[in-house]
């Protein structure tokens, strides 16, 4: 067959006008193929039809049909004997097209054999011999053959070491190399080669290969604990990644960014990174790692304790787990749905959800969570009283712990164990693991130190880039509108938000870690007291009364505290109350502290406001059981609730004719720990007038008082309509 007849074939095809592209090709294929049966001359003729077809079909998607004809051309080629007929740059083409369509068959041993022809051809072409073998590191990964993945690629490099080869063509290849290592595992390879890529990218102005490069450079760092590092690639990454709107992207990144905050313990900005994803760019993400997002984002609500929202996202991952038959996803998630249920006290529903893990996760092949597989069931062994297979499986998820280095579930399975040991009497082992747990809570509150240090460092960091911003834009609203003092007071309006911040945290990290040392002096003196109490005298249970109730003092104090620090962090939207119905409320609360104390209650009608509830249940509560203890000896306690309104506040007072207050003292009543009784004449902390005022000023109003020694006093304050 000759050029002529092969031109007069695609002629006759075109003219037809109902014949697309695939179907012109398919049909100028077959004509050629029966021709070629024919006469028998195989290899030129068919390599010039291959070519012809193949260029013919450059930018249409390939049928089935086509596909076929090819086939059964490529299986009538002897690729060393044709070699002499035609020019190499021709042969490449053609072999790259045999290479596709093998590769759309999925036929990876066929495809490579495809693509190892080229590079005998291409031999005196390095730029086509480093495109062959990145092709080929694709078709071995699809393969899952991930040491032939490597061995092609350090091929690829060395051409690149000793030839001039395109900086994009550099990119593709060194991009290939940190994916290997991160689907590896890799880590301390990654930066190596995710850094050269921004290098390249930055010089080639390519800002989406630059800005997935920095997402991967920051990997290695968060794997070694440097968060802040790793928040700096991060951040950079999603700021170029905005500015270019490449979506996919900006997903992965705030995943990423999430799952630092996460492992800083800001579940905060892990939920409002996870939140962002799912919100805007779920559709960018495969569905795997959307459902990767459902679970991070259940576990942070975890650890928050939000159940229901944990327990809500969580089974939007199982959805997905269970769709795709992931089933390390799945038992990940059936772990985390046993903590829900143990917290609840759902012991039945804990138990299934345990059981559908052992079912699924042994098959996973992954250690990588079964610790917290094995602390489950020791809790829910302990739970049902089966100390002795709580101890079992508390002391295999122990070894795992220790080589997961995951502190925080070997901690809890400490103290678990020692409890079973406590439960059967063995008291010698109960304090080994007591002793166990104590260090462990001791590095675990190292831990969450050092790492909200560097999430402190982070929010600086976020801040002084937001604060580069806002200064810009005020100087450009100050060059326009001529207002020389509005970046000044705005300025400090910014200071003070951030003194303010840092002054929450500081108040949270204190009280919320100081809390483990008290609870584990409790349980240690407790323990002491039980196993002694037949052989105390006196002085010891004198000894023991002190340590308690020094402890419980100490401890409510500290939890006084974090409620100081969190007023108004996880307030819920303002809505229309009733503090009518909210007084009622707060009577049956304070029921037992009513009967002893017998006062009689005068209430006006009260107003309905518009603010948030659990802040303001919070604030009259206090306020009315301090009218109740506060009371005078040998007086009959009279409490009155009162209204007024104006045009822009409602004004609620609560009066008492108790003890009364000092005037020498009225000032100091809203400082935190300002006592001004001993804890032996009215329990306390200090803080709750301190707590009553931050409320009123979160609300939005003020608070005040007047008082008279030995005649009572009147707390007021106002709410805005």
């Amino acid at each position: 067959m000759n050029q002529a007849l092969i031109k007069k074939l695609l002629a006759e095809a075109r003219a037809k006008p109902y014949l697309n592209q695939n179907q012109v090709a398919f049909e100028l294929s077959e004509r050629s193929l029966s021709l070629l049966d024919q006469e028998g001359d195989l290899d030129d003729e068919a390599c010039n039809i291959l070519i012809i077809v193949s260029n013919f079909l450059k930018d249409e998607k390939i049928t089935e049909e086509v596909i076929d004809i090819f086939r059964k051309i490529i299986q009538l080629l002897d690729f060393d004997g044709i070699l002499n007929s035609f020019g190499k740059i021709q042969l490449i083409d053609l072999l790259k097209k045999v290479g596709e369509i093998y590769l759309i068959q999925e036929k990876y041993n066929h495809a490579e054999k495809s693509y190892q022809v080229i590079l005998t051809v291409a031999a005196d072409y390095p730029i086509e011999q480093v495109k062959i073998y990145l092709k080929l590191s694709d078709i071995n990964t699809a393969s899952r053959s991930y040491d032939r993945v490597i061995e092609v690629l350090k091929l690829a490099e060395a051409v690149i070491s000793s030839h001039e080869i395109p900086e994009i063509v550099q990119i593709q290849c060194f991009q290939n190399f940190s994916d290997y290592y991160v689907q590896q595992g890799n880590y301390s390879d990654i930066f190596k080669y995710a850094s050269k890529v921004v290098e390249l990218a930055k010089s080639l102005g390519n800002g989406e290969y630059e800005a997935r490069a920095l997402n991967i450079c920051a990997i290695p760092y968060a794997v070694r604990g440097e968060y802040k590092k790793a928040f700096e690639y991060m951040n950079t990454a999603l700021e170029k990644a905005e500015s270019l709107g490449l979506r996919k992207i900006i997903a992965s990144t705030l995943v990423n960014i999430g799952n630092v905050f996460s492992a800083l313990h800001n579940y905060e900005e892990s939920i409002y990174n996870y939140k962002k994803v799912l919100d805007y760019y779920k559709g960018e993400l495969i569905d795997i790692s959307v459902g990767i997002t459902y679970f991070n984002l259940g576990s942070s609500y975890l650890a928050l304790n939000d159940l229901e929202s944990s327990e809500e996202n969580l089974k939007a991952a199982l959805v997905i787990g269970e769709k795709l038959e992931h089933k390390l996803l799945i038992s990940r998630i059936y772990f985390e749905l046993v903590k829900i249920y143990i917290e609840r006290d759902d012991l039945e529903t804990a138990i299934t959800y345990s059981f559908e893990a052992e079912k699924v996760y042994p098959k996973t092949g992954n250690p990588s969570a079964y610790e917290t597989y094995l602390a489950n069931r020791c809790m829910l062994n302990l739970l049902r009283k089966k100390y002795h297979k709580a101890i079992k499986h508390g002391e295999e998820a122990v070894s795992y712990c220790i080589k997961a280095k995951n502190i925080k579930t070997l901690k809890r399975t400490y103290k678990a164990i020692s409890e079973a040991y406590k439960a059967i009497g063995d008291y010698k082992k109960a304090f080994e693991y007591l002793a166990l747990f104590s260090e462990t809570s001791e590095e675990f509150i190292l831990q969450i130190r050092e790492r909200r240090m560097m999430n402190l460092e982070i929010q600086y960091s976020l801040k002084d880039k937001e604060k580069e911003i806002e200064l810009l834009k005020k100087e450009m609203l100050i060059a326009k509108l001529k207002l020389s003092y509005q970046s000044e007071i705005e300025s400090q309006n910014d200071k003070l938000k951030m003194s303010n911040q840092e002054l929450r945290q500081f108040t949270y990290a204190i009280s919320h870690d100081l809390k483990e040392p008290l609870r584990m002096i409790s349980s240690f003196s407790n323990l002491w007291y039980r196993k002694n109490k037949d052989t105390n005298d006196e002085t010891d249970e004198e000894y023991f009364y002190f340590i308690r109730d020094g402890a419980e003092r100490m401890t409510n104090m500290l939890q006084g505290l974090l409620d100081y620090a969190i007023v108004g962090k996880k307030a819920r939207k303002p809505e229309t109350i009733d503090m009518n119905e909210m007084v009622t409320d707060i009577q049956t609360i304070l029921y037992v502290q009513i009967q002893e104390n017998q006062p009689t209650f005068e209430i006006e009608n009260l107003p309905t406001v518009y603010t948030h509830e659990v802040l303001l249940f919070q604030l009259m509560q206090n306020l009315i059981s301090n009218a109740i203890k506060f009371k005078r000896a040998k007086t009959y306690s009279v409490i009155r609730i009162t209204s007024k309104e104006d045009a822009k506040y409602y004004t609620i007072g609560i009066h008492d004719n108790g003890i009364g207050i000092a005037v020498g003292n009225i000032e100091n009543i809203f400082k935190i720990f300002k006592r001004l009784h001993t804890k032996e004449e009215y329990e306390g902390t200090g803080i709750g007038l301190s707590l009553c005022e931050k409320i009123v000023y979160y609300l939005g109003g003020k608070i005040w008082m007047n008082s008279t020694l030995d005649e009572g006093s009147s707390f007021y304050f106002s709410l805005p309509k």
